[in-house]
């Protein structure tokens, strides 16, 4: 499997700025920590600027991934303008995951089994899309978001469905991304796996559910994901590849 260190020998040495968004519950930090696993020697540390930050330094270049944990909606966008006036950022990693969230423990198992709950999600995505998106600009641009659907471990006997979704011609979610754009940059859409995990696990003995979510990729896929990922960072971060 690739490691994210090799993927800067051809860069320069000047640090990448990376901040990763994403509505809560998506993987944001789950995310991170599938490519900070790859690099456990390397500097991870804490910062006042947002709530965390990973330093990566590799022998060529390093990146800083700026993590959005725990923050609403409106705080995120309010991160994101202080990052963009202080730093020039590379890029954004807008992570989703089509409703596919953690935090579903206070949620009624009827609104679950029902798919309300999973309707709910993917619609607080596109709440979340409208608040940060006008925020960048000629003054405050970046040049690349990677659109990052995690948690395909759940999803994926589902993409056929889910990959239009994001980036179909006549998909919501990219109508609304080029209405609220207001910026040309590059913007690719990835399927990734962070970790091979079950869900609703505290589900997993109730006949209501009768193995309705199981894990749908093994580590084989799992890996390609993530190698396609680091592959596609790297032409972005090179500036030399096309996508």
């Amino acid at each position: 499997m690739q490691k994210i260190g090799d993927i800067f020998k051809n860069t320069q040495k000047t640090e990448k700025k990376i901040v990763v968004l994403g509505y809560s519950g998506v993987g944001k930090t789950q995310f991170i920590y599938s490519l900070i696993d790859e690099l456990r020697e390397k500097r991870v540390r804490a910062s006042s600027v947002v709530e965390q930050d990973y330093k990566v330094n590799t022998s060529k270049s390093p990146i800083l991934l700026l993590d959005t944990v725990g923050q609403t909606i409106e705080d995120t966008n309010e991160t994101l303008e202080d990052l963009l006036e202080k730093d020039k950022v590379e890029g954004i990693i807008n992570v989703v995951s089509y409703g596919y969230v953690a935090n579903y423990r206070q949620i009624r198992k009827e609104d679950i089994l029902n798919g309300s709950f999973f309707t709910t999600a993917r619609d607080a995505e596109l709440e979340h899309l409208d608040v940060w998106l006008p925020t960048l600009s000629s003054k405050r641009p970046v040049n690349w978001i990677v659109t990052l659907i995690n948690q395909a471990d759940i999803w994926y006997h589902e993409r056929e469905q889910v990959l239009p979704y994001y980036q179909g011609k006549f998909s919501l979610y990219q109508t609304q991304f080029e209405r609220k754009l207001k910026l040309a940059c590059k913007h690719i859409v990835l399927p990734y796996s962070s970790i091979l995990e079950l869900y609703l696990d505290e589900y997993a003995n109730d006949p209501d559910f009768n193995g309705k979510y199981p894990i749908q990729i093994g580590t084989s896929k799992k890996n390609e994901l993530q190698d396609n990922f680091l592959t596609v960072l790297s032409q972005l971060i090179s500036n030399n590849a096309p996508i």
